[in-house]
Order: structure tokens, then sequence, then C-alpha cells
């Protein structure tokens, strides 16, 4: 089903990535290690939230600058294809497909909505976050634990706010954060990691994660960079879009070496 309105990556121009060896030097005080793999140029505007399809083997990302644009790509960051959800007012930030790859959720900033599509561009559920503050630091990632129903969002900042709600959309727990300056994208771990949550800042240029009551594991890794947009784990891989308010935006893949308790 889902295929039916993807467009094929000869369709959409064959847009593909520049590759080239990110610079970085792992603090050997991290309580998360981890080593670049490499970096890419992708082609999608002002990307703002990732999330990895394991049915494909792809990638899906959003897009800040279109506005409601979701877009698929491989794990090296070449544009397969992309999906247009029909209202330019959306201001897009998170993205969480499902196991089946059949729907995805995403977030709109400044509405505080959380809103479950079909590849078709369906919406099937819209749950409302009822929390007030500046639009533009709105809700910025969205995790879905599917295994135990669970759904994580965060409000970006003034202030911090991670929420853990129910897919009937009750808040079942929040957690003000301090120990970053602002929070960007989410991730659930697979059930092999200690943790549950990943999540980055853009302004700390910072992974950070959480246990599933939403406080600090203390496990946590420096990055080189700023503009950290949307994060996405496979194994023992992590994936980083960055968005620095140009035509194109940068994919960074880094492997993970060594987990240690944080302190």
């Amino acid at each position: 089903m889902k295929k039916q309105l993807l467009i094929t990556a000869a369709a959409f121009g064959l847009l593909y990535t520049v590759n080239c060896t990110p610079e970085y030097n792992p603090s050997e005080n991290a309580s998360l290690q981890i080593e670049p793999i490499d970096s890419y140029r992708i082609e999608v505007p002002e990307a703002s939230g990732l999330t990895y399809d394991s049915t494909t083997n792809t990638l899906l990302t959003v897009s800040d600058g279109d506005r409601d644009m979701v877009y698929r790509m491989t794990t090296d960051g070449m544009v397969l294809d992309s999906i247009c959800l029909g209202n330019e007012d959306m201001d897009l930030e998170g993205i969480c497909i499902s196991p089946d790859g059949n729907s995805f959720w995403v977030v709109e900033e400044g509405a505080r909505n959380i809103v479950e599509y079909d590849f078709l561009g369906r919406m099937l559920r819209q749950i409302h976050v009822d929390f007030t503050g500046s639009e533009n630091s709105g809700l910025e990632g969205v995790a879905v634990d599917f295994q135990d129903s669970i759904i994580y969002t965060v409000n970006e900042k003034n202030p911090i706010v991670l929420f853990k709600l129910g897919f009937d959309g009750n808040i079942l727990g929040q957690n003000n954060i301090s120990i970053v300056g602002d929070m960007s994208g989410l991730a659930v771990a697979e059930d092999s990691l200690p943790f549950k949550l990943w999540a980055v800042s853009d302004q700390s240029g910072m992974i950070v994660t959480f246990d599933e009551n939403l406080v600090p594991t203390g496990i946590e890794a420096p990055l080189n960079f700023q503009d950290a947009e949307g994060i996405a784990v496979k194994g023992d891989t992590i994936f980083i879009v960055t968005d620095n308010n140009m035509p194109t935006s940068e994919l960074y893949r880094f492997k993970i070496v060594k987990i240690q308790s944080g302190g």
C-alpha cells in the first residue's frame, strides 16, 4: 500500500549525496563513546527529525523548510522518494515510523500536535499536547515505544519538558530537563541497550539518554557540531541529521564504541 504514493528516485531527479569524512575526537571520559563512520550532504531543506525503517532499511526525515514534506532516503543519504502531506502551514519537526512500516508519526511544533499518517497521506489519529508556550519553541521530536504503547515527545525549550503519553493522548508523565540548552530530536532504543530514550540537543551539541521514567541516565556523548535536529539508532549505529538553514542538510553516521555507567 505505501508504495503507491512514493515517487521513485529517478522521477525525483536522483538527488544524491556528497560523501565526506567528519572530524571528531571522541572523549575518553564520555560515558557514551562514539566514532564517526561518514557524513553526507542530503538534498533535503532543513531536515528536522529522523527515524529508521527496518522493513526497508531506509531512513525517513521531515523538512522544516518545505513545511509539509516527508523524505525517504538510504542509510548513506540518497533521497529515494518524498510524500507531500498537503498543508504548507504544518511546521513539521519530528518523525517516527511504525514497526510494520505502514504508518508514521510526526509532530507539528507550534500547534503541539502529534499526528499519525499512512503512506497515502491519510490522517489516522491526532493527539494534542496541552502545554502553553512560544509556537517557535514547541514540540520538537517524537518517538514511540510500540511494545508498550507509549509515545514520547519533547517541548524544545523555555522550558524543556519531556512527555510520556498513552495512545489515547493521556499524559502519563512529564519531566523538566536542565542538562542541555534545548532538545531537538528523540528515538526509542532497542531492548538490548541499557536505557530507553535517546535525544539530541541542537544548542548543546550532545547526545543524551533517559530511562522509561524520563530521568537522565548520565550516559551521554558530546558532538563536534551543533544544529542536530534528529536521531535514529540501528544496533550499534547512530544516525543524526542537522539543519543549518541551507537548501541541503547533513546526515552523520556514528558507531557506538563503548557504553559505561553514567555519573
